[in-house]
């Protein structure tokens, strides 16, 4: 997504959702073996980390405050029983192929052709379905990213068919549960591999642990754009 470009009719919308941190924070060379240490001390039972100098976790306050997510309101979940071919011509506008779709995953490939340039002028129809689709694009492939290198899950479709809902929903929360089963599933002697919100683990370590800690941006601090109620901080995942 490095190269898909952010229309400001669509960034609008992710300033609408509370979505627009995760954007900002952008993509981040992940440290695996600062991953893998971490993983090494994480405790399943109480979901903290044992170190020697006491347990430590990340909590809803970092997700909040690194992110810029929204850690109240209704919980992300629901159904995953749909017909997703229907579905992406339901809410995207376009159906994808046999050859696009793999069970509830989609091409991100063809997402990026049919999504990432937003037409001039175009009607709220069209306009819903672009920001949908890279909505989805940056949590599914970007925040809550799994094994699949090429695909995108179009699990999280369905909850952004209401904008007026999108924007109430605990983002935060999900994406802190989601990290913790991580977690707990990485940790097992059988498991050699972790997907999910890796980003916000290593943001937190750099922000929590003085270990392997890059040097922090001097630009940031200040508000990136103006939003809707005036200008917006940056996250502090942004440093």
């Amino acid at each position: 997504m490095r190269d898909w470009p952010l229309d400001p009719l669509v960034c609008q919308k992710l300033i609408e959702f509370g979505l627009y941190g995760v954007y900002k924070v952008a993509f981040i060379q992940l440290d695996y073996a600062l991953i893998t240490a971490l993983v090494e001390r994480w405790r399943p039972e109480t979901h903290t980390f044992h170190l020697p100098a006491g347990e430590i976790t990340v909590t809803l306050q970092d997700v909040n405050i690194l992110l810029g997510l929204r850690v109240d309101g209704p919980a992300v979940t629901g159904s995953t029983k749909y017909n997703w071919a229907d579905l992406c011509e339901d809410l995207l506008g376009h159906r994808p192929g046999p050859k696009d779709l793999h069970g509830s995953h989609v091409s991100l490939a063809w997402l990026r052709e049919n999504f990432r340039n937003l037409p001039a002028d175009p009607d709220e129809v069209t306009l819903k379905c672009h920001t949908r689709a890279f909505v989805l694009a940056l949590m599914s492939g970007f925040l809550y990213g799994d094994k699949s290198k090429h695909d995108v899950a179009l699990t999280f479709l369905p909850l952004l068919r209401d904008f007026d809902e999108v924007a109430k929903l605990s983002w935060g929360s999900a994406t802190l549960a989601l990290l913790y089963r991580e977690l707990c599933r990485a940790s097992k002697r059988t498991v050699s591999t972790i997907c999910g919100p890796l980003v916000l683990l290593q943001l937190w370590a750099w922000e929590r642990l003085h270990v392997g800690r890059p040097g922090r941006l001097k630009d940031v601090g200040a508000s990136y754009m103006d939003g809707i109620d005036g200008p917006l901080p940056d996250p502090l995942g942004c440093r």
